[in-house]
């Protein structure tokens, strides 16, 4: 039996269509699943917007009506279809007119991410959890999130991590226990206001890769702006002792709802970090913390402002440890692993043989 799976083919320099397409491209290497690539009209302006959720609506139909009678859709939220009402909508014709099975890939909660803990889901995550047949959760908090919102545990597959495909072979950089770390990502100052503070930790050398960079907001002897590249170029470009997972308002802990989404989300830049060979520092209460002490990636701090001490603390022997324990998982991150395995469980929970 075909699978066949939808996903957008915009691309920007952000990890925002980084983790659609490398998602898009494993699946493409696992026999009989199809990828059926679609691209979201963009827009400019209220009315723009509204012809591009009517274009989309249509590109939509027309993907529902292409695909055989009582086949198997793989999803990617968000990114499918249209949001709300009109997403639920199309969820159930997919369900109902065409009897067609679905796996949904979760990359955002929106609903969290934009609400916060304790939010209700709207109507085309209802429909998702009400009519999917199995669904790939980012870690065992998003699956506890999901069954509070209605879906089945026995529906609920875990990711672990994301991975990160790499055009080429990743440079071997020689790593050694330095006070040098890297933050990747969106560095809007008013998204994650945390990045203002970090230049009170004097000890530390905070390298910046990304997009949205102000130095009149962020800035201090030891603060260091490296540009912004593709997610593509990006891990050859990172020669840093540790890479930085952290977000929200404050180095002393992980505030707000950026911060908060930590909990349950996988972070993207994880898996960047990972893939690039670089260990990270990660909050004491993201849910990617669980990853990082069992897979012995990193370290986890409660505020960033105890991290001089933990690498005070830390010995060269400890830190090449971590180096090689992470040369371990970067290799299954750039081949795909952690997505296969959860997708190969998916299909089984779907009954679908792949």
């Amino acid at each position: 039996m075909k699978v066949y799976s939808a996903y957008d083919v915009r691309k920007d320099a952000t990890a925002w269509s980084k983790a659609p397409a490398d998602v898009a491209a494993i699946l493409g290497k696992i026999q009989n699943i199809v990828n059926k690539p679609y691209v979201t009209p963009s827009h400019n302006g209220f009315w723009s917007l509204q012809y591009a959720r009517l274009k989309r609506f249509m590109l939509d139909i027309r993907l529902i009506f292409s695909l055989p009678i009582k086949s198997i859709l793989i999803l990617q939220l968000p990114g499918l279809f249209l949001s709300g009402g009109l997403g639920a909508f199309l969820i159930a014709a997919l369900h109902f007119l065409r009897k067609i099975r679905i796996v949904v890939i979760v990359h955002d909660l929106e609903c969290i991410r934009v609400n916060g803990l304790g939010c209700e889901p709207d109507a085309q995550l209802r429909a998702i959890i009400k009519w999917s047949s199995a669904i790939v959760a980012h870690n065992e908090r998003m699956a506890a999130a999901l069954k509070d919102f209605g879906a089945s545990a026995d529906k609920i597959v875990k990711l672990e991590v994301f991975d990160y495909l790499v055009e080429g072979n990743v440079p071997c950089i020689p790593r050694t226990l330095t006070k040098s770390v890297a933050i990747a990502g969106n560095l809007n100052a008013d998204k994650a206001r945390y990045l203002c503070h970090v230049s009170d930790i004097a000890s530390v050398e905070w390298n910046l890769f990304g997009i949205g960079y102000d130095q009149s907001k962020i800035n201090g002897q030891n603060i260091h702006y490296n540009g912004s590249f593709s997610p593509e170029e990006l891990p050859k470009k990172m020669n840093q002792s540790f890479g930085l997972v952290w977000d929200g308002d404050s180095i002393e802990t992980c505030s707000n709802r950026y911060g908060e989404y930590l909990r349950v989300n996988n972070p993207h830049k994880l898996s960047l970090y990972l893939a690039s060979g670089m260990p990270v520092i990660i909050w004491n209460q993201a849910a990617e913390a669980e990853f990082v002490k069992k897979n012995k990636v990193g370290i986890t701090v409660d505020s960033l402002r105890n991290l001089n001490a933990l690498l005070d603390n830390m010995t060269a022997e400890q830190y090449a440890d971590i180096v090689s324990n992470v040369a371990v998982v970067s290799k299954k991150l750039r081949e795909g692993y952690y997505l296969t395995n959860a997708v190969k469980k998916a299909m089984n929970i779907a009954n679908v043989v792949i």
